[in-house]
């Protein structure tokens, strides 16, 4: 097949993504316009979630997520006057790049023994 049998599906293929980033922005809007209503009029549940029923077939529902993370520094002063900091923490080895190249430098590596060390993904991004 010649360049020239492509060039109508470079242009559908154009047209979608215009028409996805014209959905997507509508999508949002209408997204927000929703949690506003549902914000103002809905109904929470036990578990805290947001709900309005506009009618039998559309019900809406504002889901509430729960997220919990220890406070470092509260965590680490209260451990430590416990004396249990040492059983409640994990130490990660962490290799440094910098230390590894200032070896290299030193004469303590080979380049081939880094080039060894180095893992290289190539991707492809699609543009049109």
């Amino acid at each position: 097949m010649a360049l020239q049998d492509y060039v109508e599906d470079a242009r559908q293929y154009r047209a979608i993504k215009d028409q996805e980033k014209l959905l997507a922005d509508r999508k949002k809007l209408l997204r927000d316009k929703l949690v506003a209503v549902l914000q103002a009029e809905g109904t929470e549940d036990d578990s805290g979630h947001l709900r309005l029923e506009l009618n039998d077939d559309l019900k809406l529902t504002y889901q509430r997520k729960e997220s919990k993370s220890i406070k470092l520094e509260e965590a680490e002063e209260m451990l430590k006057a416990k004396g249990i900091w040492e059983d409640c923490v994990e130490y990660v080895p962490v290799i440094k790049d910098d230390a590894i190249m200032a070896a290299h430098y030193k004469g303590q590596i080979t380049e081939e023994e880094i080039d060894s060390l180095v893992d290289t993904k190539v991707t492809y991004a699609f543009i049109l």
